[in-house]
């Protein structure tokens, strides 16, 4: 049973007594970010951490979005322990953090998109698509519009050249999963994707078409792993409204 932020009576507001600032909380998620997936399984942590391998089987096979958040959320809920505790699912946000003191300090909404979702006709999209407009609406109108420190954790996934099923049925997008591998090819692939997703993320908009812009925050970093013989990367970027 989902328990709302009503329920759990929680202040949505920000307080100077709260024990993790907006700065800190941002440094506790890159921390937990990456460290999330193991590079290799076998390892002493392995009860405690997915593997990259896992990671890329299931980014290669759907939106991996759901699978993150709950990883982040268990790194995260141990990593916080004696500070704050963190939780899925509660009032419609993907992942929230409640201080000692009863305060909701961090509300976090994640989006897991293909980098073949930015392009059309083998060029990058004149416009962001519309499940970067998703992900603004969430931070600036729905779910999260009303918690004070909310942050979107944007996944980005690139198949690059390789191996593939040999049933394309086993993917859940498997047109968009083999859009990218040719712009991305080159070395500057992902400097290129960081600074359109800048110029799309300033121009993402709410239903029925108002600015909602997003603000791409200095700190990235990806995750690598094989599945059906290619190499899968997952891109993950923070953002703010």
């Amino acid at each position: 049973m989902k328990v709302g932020a009503k329920a759990l009576n929680l202040d949505r507001s920000v307080g100077m007594e709260n024990l993790i600032g907006e700065i800190e909380w941002e440094r506790e998620l890159v921390e937990a970010l990456r460290g999330l997936f193991l590079e290799k399984e076998g390892g002493p942590c392995d009860r405690e951490r997915a593997s990259a391998e896992k990671l890329a089987y299931l980014a290669y096979t759907g939106k991996v979005e759901n699978f993150v958040r709950d990883e982040l959320a268990y790194r995260l809920n141990q990593q916080l322990i004696g500070r704050a505790e963190v939780g899925r699912e509660v009032d419609r946000v993907d992942l929230v953090a409640i201080g000692n003191n009863g305060q909701l300090a961090l509300a976090l909404q994640a989006k897991a998109i293909y980098c073949g979702d930015l392009l059309s006709q083998g060029r990058w999209r004149p416009k962001p698509h519309s499940l970067l407009n998703n992900l603004a609406e969430d931070l600036h109108c729905k779910c999260c519009a009303t918690f004070q420190n909310r942050i979107g954790l944007l996944l980005v996934t690139h198949i690059a050249q390789g191996e593939s099923p040999r049933n394309d049925a086993l993917l859940a997008y498997p047109k968009v999963v083999k859009r990218a591998s040719r712009i991305m090819a080159n070395g500057s692939g992902w400097q290129v994707l960081r600074a359109n997703l800048r110029t799309y993320l300033q121009e993402t908009v709410s239903t029925p078409g108002s600015p909602a812009p997003l603000s791409l925050q200095c700190v990235d970093g990806s995750w690598s792993g094989s599945a059906f013989g290619a190499q899968v990367e997952v891109h993950w970027f923070l953002v703010r409204p």
